[in-house]
């Protein structure tokens, strides 16, 4: 008898697990007790070997704990014993995302949605993949996302038809995200929510997990309440929402972790608006609009998103925060400190953002520098199984490993302290940086972007123009190539704009929270007059808020390498 006769016949004789131990195995992981989980994983797969559930779990397990080598090692087993089992799929997805394994991972996912197209779950985290790759278009992106918001809108069977509608301040704003923490989102917020004027704005808060760290603290202080709906269902929790009388409704999470487009599919509130944690149409029916500047949603894009465009006048994003006034003064450029004199390069951004055809396109430039370096530095590196990874991937897309160097994370003031070892930034493209791009400003070093089609690919163009620095926007990869040689050959210039970038950025729109804040407190009270008054019913008809001026107009920028002074 041959042995994969013998393995079949091991396999039909195996034990199978009920439906009660396979939700016992997971109630220990929904609950946060990820160690224990692990441990009962271990005696699952000693019970049922030739069974893919405990393989699967553990597997997810690992990721939580952003073991990734493990993490593929443990769902590649289940996906061995059941290879059409979507969520594993579906998981494995996830892991190659955030290794930077972008086709893989869409690859995973589509497998998944061909096992199972109309699974919901499957469908959104395809989605948000996405915007990692130029694999699809706008049209076919919406198309998807309407299925997506069409199925939460009919998952919510009660939807409020009445409001509460008035006319006086304070006008009651609601924040609905997972993130109002040490995050992204957290750290765009902060400053903003400081600036406003509490008699005109009325900011309640509703987390959508339990966390809570410096920066949530921070947030608490400048919030009329704090409402948890971690433990809510979206009905409870929109029914909460409603009863709080609540405005103007934001969606901060779109389609990212821990979101709850679904509490809007209720339509608690009479306006909804998605707004900062996300970067492409929701698809949601009962999401009103989305709240963009002329630089990440210009008007020829407005048909590619089933909500309505207001635009801010400088910029949808504003940085800042107490933050930063603990870090280092501005450096002098380290590439007139090197013999020979050295460009160093720098990417802060985690692996997803990372593409094949980015570390192509660094290769040419560095093979046009000879003496260029490129530094990396992201959590993700803390494993060697990482490092080794993306060495593989370098060295794959010709890029010399001799002239990179990788380094793991570190913590803040020490990060931001790395910023003495940079000449300047080179972004991700499609998907470019976000905070990592303020902070290297604010350290002095300046980013070269390239603006491309979906709103998340023209995020850091947003960023850099609000910045006054329209001169470091590149729109393809031949000038991306052009410019960075360009400004890595004039180092003087380099030099002259890194040491007035952080005066010049901190008096820009990107830092100006007062001027920000009055901006969108002006734009949010507009849209919700305009919108509980005369609802808009045309198809793309876009709010724009009139220019806002506390009596100052914006620096002129610093002189760029190559920029022509006016």
């Amino acid at each position: 008898m041959s042995s994969p006769t013998i393995q079949v016949l091991r396999r039909k004789i195996s034990p199978t697990p009920s439906v009660a131990q396979m939700q016992a195995l997971l109630a220990p992981f929904n609950a946060g007790h990820t160690a224990q989980c692990m441990e009962d994983c271990q005696a699952f797969i000693q019970k049922f070997p030739n069974h893919f559930f405990g393989y699967k779990v553990l597997g997810v397990c690992y990721e939580q704990m952003e073991d990734w080598e493990q993490a593929i090692h443990w769902m590649e087993k289940a996906k061995q014993l059941s290879p059409d089992d979507v969520e594993n799929l579906a998981n494995l997805a996830k892991v190659y995302k955030d290794l930077g394994r972008q086709e893989d991972a869409l690859n995973s996912y589509r497998r998944a949605l061909q096992l199972k197209p109309d699974e919901p779950k499957i469908l959104a985290k395809y989605l948000f993949a996405l915007n990692y790759l130029n694999l699809d278009t706008p049209e076919h992106m919406l198309t998807l996302a309407r299925r997506y918001g069409q199925y939460l809108s009919g998952k919510a069977k009660q939807k409020f038809t009445e409001w509460h509608i008035h006319r006086s301040q304070p006008l009651r704003v609601g924040l609905v995200s997972g993130d109002l923490n040490m995050h992204p989102v957290g750290f765009f917020l902060e400053n903003v929510l400081a600036n406003l004027d509490q008699k005109a704005i009325q900011i309640i808060a509703y987390p959508t997990r339990d966390k809570t760290d410096q920066v949530s603290r921070r947030l608490k202080k400048h919030c009329h309440a704090w409402t948890p709906i971690a433990s809510l269902s979206d009905q409870s929790a929109a029914q909460r929402i409603h009863n709080d009388r609540i405005d103007v409704l934001f969606d901060l999470s779109g389609l990212t972790a821990h979101h709850r487009l679904g509490v809007f599919a209720h339509r608690p509130a009479p306006v909804q608006i998605s707004w900062l944690g996300y970067f492409a149409t929701t698809g949601l029916p009962q999401m009103d609009y989305i709240l963009a500047d002329e630089q990440s949603i210009p008007t020829a894009q407005e048909s590619y998103f089933s909500e309505k465009i207001i635009r801010l006048p400088h910029t949808r994003l504003c940085y800042g925060g107490t933050h930063l006034n603990r870090v280092d003064p501005i450096s002098l450029l380290p590439a007139l400190h090197t013999i020979p004199e050295q460009i160093t390069f720098g990417c802060f951004q985690s692996l997803s953002k990372i593409t094949d055809e980015v570390l192509q396109l660094w290769a040419r430039i560095l093979n046009r520098l000879p003496n260029a370096h490129l530094y990396f530095q992201n959590r993700q590196f803390n494993a060697t199984f990482t490092q080794n990874q993306f060495i593989q991937r370098c060295t794959h897309n010709g890029l010399p490993i001799e002239r990179l160097s990788i380094h793991a994370s570190s913590g803040f003031r020490t990060y931001m302290s790395t910023y003495a070892r940079i000449d300047m930034i080179l972004d991700t493209f499609p998907f470019p940086g976000g905070t990592t791009t303020c902070e290297a400003l604010w350290m002095g070093v300046p980013t070269l972007t390239l603006r491309g089609e979906h709103m998340i690919a023209r995020q850091g163009a947003s960023l850099l123009h609000a910045a006054g620095l329209d001169d470091w926007i590149v729109n393809d990869i031949d000038e991306y190539e052009r410019k960075a040689i360009a400004f890595a050959t004039d180092l003087p210039a380099l030099a002259q704009l890194r040491s007035r970038l952080r005066d010049h950025v901190g008096n820009s729109p990107l830092f100006n929270a007062k001027q920000f804040a009055a901006d969108w407190t002006h734009l949010i009270s507009e849209t919700y007059q305009h919108h509980t008054s005369q609802p808009i019913t045309s198809k793309h008809n876009t709010l724009t808020v009139r220019r806002i001026t506390n009596g100052s107009n914006p620096p002129h920028p610093p002189q760029s390498p190559h920029q022509t002074p006016d």
